[in-house]
């Protein structure tokens, strides 16, 4: 996959997690079928051409919202390096973010999993916590084995102890 940014030297690509396509369901499965099925109805059966127009720009815009949210699903990448984690979210269609976090300063991870479809498809949303930053990955596809990769891809003694941190802070502060 191409990336959207560049890496360093010495740096590899670890993993890539993407966001759960089925986290995007409801629009998916109810919308996307439905509405095709009422317009292309709507087109072929009405008698009225003021029917049939209005059917036609239904059926345009749902299938433009639904490659909208596809565009932004596939451009939205989280990206494991052996040095950092990389946060590529597209927000809109010129609209991107792109956040990062070294591995070494990274103290805790977290997720949560809502809701019962949630838990039946393996996506929750990772809260990797970092000194002076803390990402929020959303939609990732088994996120406890997402946490553990993660962590895994620290350096071994990237273990940052309250002290360090407490010493980290007074050194900015002064």
């Amino acid at each position: 996959m191409q990336l959207s940014v560049d890496l360093k030297p010495g740096e590899k690509e670890v993993e890539v997690l993407k966001g759960s396509l089925y986290a995007e369901r409801l629009w998916a499965i109810y919308g996307l079928p439905f509405g095709t099925i009422f317009g292309l109805c709507g087109v072929f059966f009405f008698k009225s051409t003021i029917l049939q127009l209005i059917s036609f720009l239904l059926l345009a815009y749902i299938w433009s919202w639904s490659l909208y949210r596809w565009l932004l699903w596939y451009f939205t990448n989280y990206i494991i390096t052996n040095k950092r984690l990389i946060c590529i979210e597209q927000n809109g269609i010129f609209k991107k973010e792109v956040k990062e976090l070294q591995l070494d300063r990274i103290l805790d991870i977290t997720y949560e999993q809502i809701g019962m479809a949630a838990n039946m498809a393996h996506y929750g949303t990772l809260h990797v916590i970092g000194i002076g930053l803390t990402l929020d990955l959303y939609d990732v596809k088994q996120p406890a084995d997402a946490r553990d990769l993660i962590l895994d891809a620290r350096p071994k003694n990237s273990k940052v102890t309250s002290e360090e941190v407490v010493r980290m802070i007074t050194k900015t502060n002064e």
